[in-house]
């Protein structure tokens, strides 16, 4: 079955502000991320963060990713700059 939902489909949340960019995007595949982001797995299954570093943020968990070298902080997995989620 072929999903034919768009993907990463982005909404700014309303407690955005100058300081705290907060989005939710639906549908994820394949998103970039450039600076130290809070991610938050608000669903029911794992979603798998990529390269370089192979990790899984639980369901219904959050993690902290971080722009790094390929090293594994405790508590965050550092993804390069540009790489994917």
């Amino acid at each position: 079955m072929t999903s034919t939902l768009a993907h990463n489909v982005e909404k700014q949340l309303n407690f955005s502000s100058s300081h705290i960019d907060a989005k939710y995007i639906e549908n994820v595949r394949n998103y970039n991320i450039n600076n130290e982001t809070i991610v938050v797995n608000p669903h029911m299954w794992d979603v798998f963060v990529g390269e370089p570093v192979r990790n899984i943020i639980p369901a219904f968990s959050s993690t902290i990713l971080c722009v790094a070298s390929s090293d594994l902080f405790v508590g965050r997995t550092s993804v390069q700059s540009g790489q994917q989620l």
